[in-house]
């Protein structure tokens, strides 16, 4: 009895709230594994490097196989949920890679594919896909928390893993899956002059919008992974108050991305984009002058809610410009990630103010919209060549 696509297509979305806290895991689990094996948090960083490094390398290779590299990254990142509570402290710097490659080859990939099945709305199903994304990285620290009394974390580990192995079986047995859709590059001529009257090397537009990423996936985990502690500098009004500051960050964000589909119905991407990138400049520099409780919960939510639709905008972009030769630009937002919250962290440490700190992913903001700018630059040049 064959899968209906629809069911399919489901098991895509619905796989993805275990790739989100996947994403997370490092967070609330390190300080779980320094009481558990007795490290210290500078040793127990050293499983970042392993993990990001991982995640980029199998981006770059994971929209060649797009069925494989899906099904392949459940399996991937279930092992090493698997495996991580039985192995000791060294081994552990390598397992994390197995749960890292998991990530680099289902997040890219499923991306994709659901970018191929929506060729005319891409925007708003990639939004609703990382909403779900974003359901569960919000929901992985909250899990620790709720069932941390219950069972260890090897129980929570063991849990998420078995699930993502469960979703490589059903996703393997999906017919629906079988015969992936062509490449937008590989597209009828008639469908590529409906959804993409540009020039058709690629290369220079995805060179852009992989460095866009680059900006926008670090500056995002170097906000939402910091604002918890300048809530601890501003606000001065203890730790409740400062997660409770955080969390207004995150909850908006999932609002944004929540209420984006909606807002795609009416406005284009390109105006969605723009919009939500001035709001999150505008939060973001509201969260540098803020000096009251308040004022930080008002910016950083302001923030979270601009933010929050540029990710999945970012990756319709670039899918329609190519699939196959996405995973290089999807690697190189995956360094982002790594290196902008270093680089704040730098800042803060030579300027002695985690505030002066936030001046590089506002920078990085700045620095986007230029691109974009220039993007859009490019689009219009093309759609008069093209006329």
């Amino acid at each position: 009895m064959s899968t209906p696509p629809a069911r399919g297509e489901a098991l895509l979305y619905a796989g993805f709230f275990p790739i989100g806290m996947s994403t997370v895991l490092l967070g609330p689990l390190i300080p779980e594994l320094c009481s558990h094996w007795r490290l210290t948090t500078a040793d127990a960083s050293t499983l970042f490097l392993p993990f990001f490094a991982a995640s980029a390398a199998a981006s770059v290779v994971s929209t060649f196989a797009l069925r494989r590299s899906v099904v392949l990254g459940y399996g991937s990142a279930g092992l090493g949920a698997l495996l991580l509570p039985l192995v000791g402290w060294p081994l552990a710097r390598w397992v994390v890679i197995l749960i890292g490659l998991g990530i680099g080859l289902a997040s890219p990939a499923t991306n994709v594919l659901i970018a191929q099945r929506h060729p005319e709305r891409r925007g708003a199903a990639l939004t609703v896909l990382n909403l779900i994304w974003g359901v569960g990285a919000v929901s992985c620290p909250l899990l620790f928390a709720a069932f941390l009394g219950v069972v260890d974390f090897r129980g929570i580990l063991f849990g998420l893993g078995v699930l993502e192995v469960v979703w490589m079986v059903l996703l393997w047995r999906s017919p629906a899956l079988a015969e992936e859709p062509a490449p937008s590059d590989q597209m009828p001529a008639k469908a590529v002059a409906a959804t993409d009257p540009r020039p058709r090397s690629p290369a220079g537009p995805l060179a852009l919008l992989a460095v866009m990423f680059f900006l926008y996936i670090g500056s995002e985990t170097a906000l939402g992974g910091w604002m918890i502690s300048l809530a601890d500098q501003v606000a001065r009004s203890g730790t409740i108050i400062s997660m409770l500051i955080g969390a207004s960050f995150w909850a908006a964000f999932l609002t944004g991305r929540a209420v984006a589909p909606l807002v795609l119905r009416r406005l284009s991407e390109p105006a969605v984009y723009a919009a939500a990138l001035a709001l999150s400049i505008t939060g973001g520099a509201g969260v540098y002058i803020a000096d009251g409780r308040g004022a930080l919960t008002l910016a950083s939510a302001l923030t979270g809610f601009g933010l929050a639709p540029l990710f999945p905008l970012t990756a319709s972009f670039i899918t329609t410009h190519s699939s196959r030769g996405a995973g290089w630009a999807f690697a190189l937002g995956s360094l982002g990630g790594a290196v902008l919250p270093w680089a704040t962290g730098q800042m803060t440490r030579f300027s002695g103010d985690l505030r002066q700190g936030f001046l590089v992913p506002l920078g990085a903001l700045v620095v986007l919209a230029v691109l974009f700018a220039g993007y859009q630059r490019w689009m219009d040049g093309g759609s008069r060549r093209k006329t």
